[in-house]
């Protein structure tokens, strides 16, 4: 069961596991998934709640190592609690899905796809010779969301993409105290 919700809310804290048992390995960096379990450490805990105090959901996770012996070190999964509306189509990377589905008429029936680039096993090289070739596109020359939307804040859910954001300033963050097991799919920028 994942515990992160896509939903931006804080999750129950009765259906979130307390209890990670590895089986095999043992080195833990600050970034783990286990079983759709995200955990993280604590300095990366310390980093979100350093630009967002209060913000999101940190539940305390107990890691058993292989030997049955407990990590000493605080380990917590980590729940978004920000839903934005943060992508911007302007400069083109991104394409609305219709949904004919939602009957609310509240809601807008659509939500953001990527039009192409990264594909599993193979990050394409720059090339903007052919702008929707997902062999060849750089999706990352295109993809932005709005700055103002985003201030201030150290993770979000977008409302119409649901995926992990990440700002510049908590990668920063991340980088510059070599915290290990992040990567990056894809770079938005900021407009």
């Amino acid at each position: 069961m994942a515990v992160a919700s896509y939903e931006g809310v804080p999750v129950p804290v009765d259906i979130a596991p307390d209890t990670v048992r590895l089986t095999q390995g043992g080195k833990l960096y600050d970034s783990n998934i286990f079983v759709g379990v995200p955990l993280f450490s604590e300095r990366f805990r310390q980093a979100v709640e350093d630009i967002e105090p209060g913000v999101h959901q940190f539940l305390p996770v107990k890691v058993i190592g292989v030997d049955g012996e407990s990590y000493s070190e605080p380990w917590w999964s980590f729940n978004i609690c920000q839903l934005v509306d943060s992508i911007s189509p302007e400069l083109g990377g991104v394409y609305k899905q219709e949904w004919e589905y939602l009957r609310e008429e509240k809601y807008e029936k659509f939500t953001w796809n990527i039009k192409s680039g990264w594909l599993p096993g193979r990050v394409p090289e720059p090339d903007d010779s052919d702008p929707y070739n997902p062999y060849t596109m750089n999706p990352s020359k295109k993809l932005a969301v709005y700055k103002d939307r985003i201030a201030g804040r150290a993770a979000w859910i977008d409302s119409r993409l649901p995926r992990t954001f990440y700002s510049d300033a908590l990668m920063a963050r991340i980088e510059a105290e070599g915290m290990e097991g992040f990567y990056v799919v894809h770079h938005w920028k900021e407009i």
